[in-house]
């Protein structure tokens, strides 16, 4: 993951996918809950991704399965906020 996050901001991107979302959702498939969490919040820590919707959506899952409704429910409302304008509905962290 250090390579990726040194990787300079281009259009269109040098990877296909948001790398660290997909690695957090395959974490939350194999029900490593706390380091998917670990994994999207880093993600919404770079300076390239700030809050984007993919990470978003996985914080707001991994709390909800983690018991902390609360914060889901913040998460939930900056996804929502973060997606707005979006035409896909997005239910999973990564395709």
């Amino acid at each position: 993951m250090a390579i990726l996050d040194d990787f300079p901001y281009a259009e269109p991107r040098y990877w296909p996918d948001h790398v660290r979302a997909c690695l957090g959702a395959a974490l939350l498939r194999e029900k490593k809950t706390k380091q998917a969490l670990a994994e999207f919040e880093k993600d919404l820590t770079m300076p390239h991704f700030p809050n984007n919707g993919w990470s978003l959506k996985g914080k707001e899952l991994a709390l909800k399965a983690l018991g902390r409704d609360y914060e889901a429910e913040k998460a939930a409302h900056k996804f929502s906020e973060a997606w707005k304008f979006s035409d896909v509905d997005l239910q999973e962290p990564c395709f």
